[in-house]
């Protein structure tokens, strides 16, 4: 990243891996790392826990498979300041596949969290044309603090993986959050990121599977928050 190191911090979330992630990547070229176990499985235990731990008014969650761009925290810091009234962002996710995916599920490539954006947008709806995917997702620390404060209160079921689930949304929650705060949430063309595809993942079973829980998903996040069910996402 093109932002100097000492101008951000490095939350590095095992998640109860067998194998130690901190006996297999070493931090110490950045001064402000941290490696963090988190031994309950699940992508929203590793999220709340680097809610709980990070000190910077920013927090920007990437995934294992995601590559951003060189100027994705210095681009994320200036379009935060540039524009106070949202609370929650995303950018560009570009997709580079292992292998192509096949010409006629191509339409599915934006439930593999490839999704380009050709022009800023934002609003203060729970709707999916603006809300930000959890990839490179950009949060205020006051939307992180709110929705860490909701899910340790949330008795009911977990949204998003867990282990070989397919279940997603905890993202879309978070990023909600910001409209449940009155801020808005946005996706702006200068971020971009690179999302890697393996070659298991445009197999037709698995997206038809994919597809089938993220439609399933979509409706426990509405029932969970009150708002009419819906079968698109």
């Amino acid at each position: 990243q093109d932002l100097p190191l000492e101008h951000w911090e490095y939350l590095l979330i095992d998640n109860a891996s067998d194998t130690p992630v901190r006996d297999r990547f070493d931090l110490s070229w950045h001064p402000n790392a941290r490696h963090l176990h988190e031994s309950e499985l699940g992508v929203t235990p590793a999220r709340l826990h680097a809610i709980r731990e990070a000190r910077g008014d920013l927090l920007i969650f990437f995934d294992d498979d995601n590559l951003p761009a060189p100027d994705y925290l210095s681009t994320a810091r200036t379009l935060a300041a540039e524009h106070p009234h949202v609370g929650a962002f995303g950018g560009r996710l570009l997709g580079e596949f292992e292998t192509p995916i096949p010409a006629h599920l191509a339409h599915l490539s934006s439930k593999l969290a490839v999704i380009d954006v050709h022009r800023d947008v934002q609003s203060n709806l729970y709707t999916s044309h603006t809300t930000p995917p959890g990839a490179g997702l950009v949060v205020r620390r006051a939307v992180a603090h709110a929705y860490h404060a909701k899910e340790t209160a949330n008795t009911g079921p977990r949204l998003d993986r867990q282990g070989d689930s397919l279940l997603s949304g905890g993202d879309i929650d978070l990023a909600w959050t910001a409209s449940d705060l009155g801020l808005l949430t946005a996706r702006f063309t200068a971020l971009s990121l690179t999302h890697l595809i393996p070659k298991e993942r445009v197999q037709p079973a698995y997206l038809a599977r994919l597809s089938a829980h993220i439609a399933y998903s979509g409706q426990l996040l509405h029932a969970a928050r009150g708002l009419p069910h819906t079968l698109h996402h």
